[in-house]
């Protein structure tokens, strides 16, 4: 399906739990418009902090990878690329585990910072389908997510539900999802 995208520069935050398809609707996305010759930059946590770490992005990384100090380094560069991308006129894709509100809120202070669009999404989908996916990139490592069953047993425990963000049904496959989200960010900006 086609749409008439943006041809100027926004922010695209994509969030859910991990397992949820933040990474593979991101690329969708970056499919889907660069189809459409809009260029598109795709800033995602995960390769960030494969590549802070000077690792394959489907090397596993130590727990103590993930303590806050360097989860805000990688927090600190994502935002610096965003910002970057944004004033050389780009779309940005932001890819992130974004479960707390005040995390979504920085994310859309870049865009108003830049004064450009900014659309923000949360993907949904079953606890048990999440499980299979984890479970499943685990066992295959062909992901940059270090993401596993008991991690997302600790998100699961804090979440709350999102109610400032739009959900996506995640269960669609990522080209449906894709569409979707280009079809509310097509009408929003009519």
């Amino acid at each position: 399906m086609r749409h008439e995208i943006l041809r100027k520069p926004c922010l695209i935050a994509i969030t859910g739990l991990s397992g949820s398809g933040k990474s593979t609707l991101c690329r969708a996305l970056q499919q889907e418009l660069k189809q459409q010759g809009v260029g598109t930059v795709h800033i995602a946590s995960d390769i960030i902090r494969k590549d802070m770490f000077k690792v394959a992005h489907t090397e596993r990384l130590p727990a103590s990878a993930y303590e806050w100090s360097v989860t805000r380094k990688v927090i600190h560069k994502m935002h610096q690329q965003t910002n970057t991308a944004l004033n050389h006129g780009k779309i940005v894709l932001y890819d992130a585990l974004l479960d707390h509100k005040r995390a979504r809120k920085d994310v859309a202070k870049i865009a108003i910072k830049a004064q450009v669009p900014f659309f923000g999404f949360w993907l949904s989908l079953p606890e048990e389908l999440i499980k299979e996916r984890i479970t499943k990139r685990t066992i295959e490592n062909t992901d940059a997510s270090d993401a596993t069953i008991d991690i997302l047993e600790m998100q699961l425990n804090r979440q709350k539900d999102v109610q400032d963000w739009p959900h996506i049904d995640a269960t669609q496959d990522h080209i449906a999802c894709a569409n979707q989200i280009l079809e509310i960010i097509t009408y929003h900006e009519k």
